[in-house]
């Protein structure tokens, strides 16, 4: 696949996704006991708007097996976080998502307009 000046999602998703299911990017199973972790580049402290679209992401593809997740990162900045988050809705009807949980204060400030 070689690169284009212009990306055309509807050209170039099905192919990487093909290539993705190909190569079991997909691939999960429930039966499995231990913790599920998903690792990537997380921003320095636990983000409700990374994590809100996450999981509208997950739960309409049917990469979660129920409504409701915790996510959690950063524990080696020493900035622990923890965002429990609910889907509201059928995968194919949501209609919000809800996040709470823990998190530290990372930069504090007055905005002065």
């Amino acid at each position: 696949m070689s690169l284009s000046k212009h990306y055309h999602p509807g050209e170039a998703e099905p192919k990487l996704q093909e290539l993705w299911e190909i190569a079991g990017v997909y691939h999960y199973t429930s039966k499995d006991e231990r913790a599920v972790y998903s690792i990537d580049t997380p921003p320095p402290t636990v983000s409700g708007d990374l994590h809100r679209g996450m999981a509208a992401y997950l739960w309409y593809y049917g990469l979660i097996d129920g409504s409701t997740f915790i996510a959690e990162q950063v524990h080696w900045f020493n900035r622990h976080g923890r965002a429990d988050i609910e889907v509201i809705g059928s995968p194919e009807d949501i209609q919000s998502v809800r996040v709470g949980g823990q998190a530290v204060t990372v930069i504090r400030g007055k905005f002065i307009l």
